[in-house]
C-alpha cells in the first residue's frame, strides 16, 4: 500500500520527501566513499530540464523521494541495493568483519493519480511500473525505462568491479509487484478511484 500512497500523493512532502543529490568533487562512483553515484542526466523535453534516470545513495533507505527542477517534480522509488564488500583474508577475517557499504538504488517510476480543485482521482495497480492513464503522470522518454536503467546500472557495476580488486560487488534487484488482495474501495464525494489493471489475490 505505500506503493499506492506514494505515487498517489507523490506531491505532499509529509509522504514523499525531497532529495537533492550530494556531488564530489571527483566522478562520483560505487567504489568512492562519498557523493552520489549519478546516471548521465537525461534532457526532458517538456520541462526542459536534466534529470537523472537513477540515483544511488548511501544517505536514504526510504522507499520514495522526488527531485524538483523548477515547476517540474520527478518521482523515484528505490529498486534495488548495490552491496560492496571488503576483500580480507583468512588471517585478516579472524580479527574483523570486512566492511560493508550500501548504495540504495532509485529509479525514475510514473507519478499516479489527479488533483483537481476539490476532486481527487487516486490509481492502484498491481506493480510500481504501470503507467498512468493521465498524460501528465506518462513517462515518454525509453530511457527513463526500467530495463533500461537495470542495463545501466548492471554496467556500471561491472565497470568498477573489474578496476576495483580489494571489494566485491552485488546488486540485489527488488521485487516489482506490488500485489493488492481483495480489497473494497470506497468512493467518497470528493474522490474517484481508478483501477487500470486487474487486480488479483495470490494469498
Amino acid at each position: 500500500m505505500l506503493d499506492i500512497l506514494s505515487r498517489n500523493f507523490w506531491y505532499n512532502d509529509d509522504i514523499v520527501g525531497r532529495f537533492y543529490t550530494k556531488y564530489n568533487d571527483e566522478n562520483p562512483s560505487f567504489n568512492k566513499n562519498s557523493g552520489d553515484v549519478l546516471s548521465t542526466a537525461i534532457y526532458d523535453d517538456i520541462s526542459g530540464k536534466y534529470f537523472n534516470s537513477w540515483i544511488a545513495t548511501t544517505r536514504t533507505g526510504n522507499l520514495y523521494f522526488k527531485v524538483t527542477k523548477g515547476a517540474t517534480t520527478m518521482l523515484y522509488r528505490r529498486i534495488g541495493s548495490v552491496y560492496r564488500t571488503e576483500i580480507i583474508d583468512e588471517k585478516e577475517s579472524k580479527k574483523r568483519s570486512p566492511k560493508v557499504s550500501t548504495y540504495n538504488i532509485y529509479a525514475v517510476v510514473p507519478k499516479a493519480g489527479l488533483h483537481s480543485g476539490k476532486i481527487n482521482y487516486f490509481e492502484f495497480y498491481c506493480n510500481y511500473t504501470t503507467s498512468s492513464i493521465f498524460e501528465q503522470n506518462k513517462i515518454i522518454d525509453s530511457q527513463f525505462a526500467l530495463d533500461v536503467v537495470k542495463s545501466n546500472i548492471q554496467q556500471d557495476v561491472s565497470d568498477v568491479e573489474k578496476l576495483d580488486k580489494n571489494n566485491d560487488y552485488i546488486i540485489d534487484w527488488e521485487n516489482e509487484d506490488d500485489v493488492i488482495a481483495n480489497d473494497t474501495y470506497v468512493s467518497t464525494n470528493s474522490d474517484i478511484y481508478v483501477i487500470n489493471e486487474t487486480l488479483v489475490d495470490h494469498s
